[in-house]
């Protein structure tokens, strides 16, 4: 994932640390519709720096030629709408996906748009719901582009908006199970316990595919090696509190704080505001 170019803050370049501190501890497939709701609210946040969670409806993106991009420099009606103000039996599908250039997710051909919609369409008619009620989460389109501050709420945010939603979709790439990024929001998923699945070839599959050490991925930018570590942690703490007993839930907080207090948290080359985050979520 690639959401901004190299050399922007690493706060910039990292998600998830808010989630733990907004799942309540029971297993996701119990949350109900208006829970949901609930945990899409909690990303509008300042105190806790992160982004109100933006979806767009799938037959709007549909409509369009090319996947949309999400900007506060557009003017007039915008295809986002939040995801706290969803109507009865929506439906959020997750993308995650290997950006095909450095600028841009997508290539000339729109490989990437025809695959989302394909993929909205075919889980719209499994769970035998109207196109109109599935919306979908898309980095370029739901995260803010052009202002940073927004931006990094957004990424910050990302956690959470994988866990308000229904399922979790990965657009097949040669070498999307390579990179850590894609791993850690897969591990997320895995963890959360978010239905996942797979499109290619314009089929849509469950997926059980194992998750190897997001930390042995495969980035971009070397800098973001540090934050697939700490993340890492956080989402083991996440699966501890939904899914597992007291005791790994005290061991895996305990490898957490270690984390925090002997490895990111002490170097001197992140950001003030970034570990302050870290500490207070």
């Amino acid at each position: 994932m690639q959401l901004i170019a190299r050399g922007q803050p690493l706060e910039a370049r990292h998600f998830g640390y808010g989630v733990l501190q907004h799942v309540v501890a029971r297993r996701w497939s119990q949350f109900t519709h208006p829970e949901r709701q609930e945990l899409a609210k909690l990303g509008d946040d300042d105190g806790r720096k992160l982004g109100a969670m933006k979806v767009i409806p799938a037959d709007v993106f549909a409509s369009r030629d090319s996947i949309p991009r999400r900007s506060c420099k557009d003017e007039g009606p915008t295809p986002q709408c939040d995801a706290s103000e969803l109507p009865e039996g929506a439906k959020i599908l997750f993308f995650s996906q290997r950006w095909l250039t450095l600028t841009h997710p997508d290539d000339d051909q729109g490989t990437k748009r025809q695959a989302i919609v394909a993929a909205a369409e075919a889980y719209a008619k499994q769970e035998g719901v109207d196109l109109e009620k599935v919306y979908i989460w898309f980095d370029l389109a739901c995260v803010e582009q052009d202002d940073l501050a927004e931006l990094v709420r957004g990424v910050n945010a990302l956690g959470l908006y994988i866990t308000a939603c229904d399922a979790f979709v990965s657009i097949d790439h040669p070498e999307y199970w390579s990179r850590a990024w894609c791993l850690v929001e897969q591990e997320f998923a895995r963890c959360a316990g978010v239905k996942r699945y797979v499109i290619s070839e314009g089929k849509l599959a469950p997926t059980d595919h194992e998750v190897t050490d997001p930390r042995d991925g495969n980035l971009t930018v070397e800098d973001d090696r540090a934050a697939i570590d700490v993340l890492c942690l956080v989402a083991d703490d996440l699966r501890s509190r939904l899914y597992l007993s007291a005791v790994s839930q005290m061991f895996s907080e305990a490898n957490l704080d270690e984390a925090m207090g002997k490895g990111w948290h002490n170097q001197d080359n992140v950001p003030d505001a970034l570990r302050q985050n870290i500490i207070e979520t």
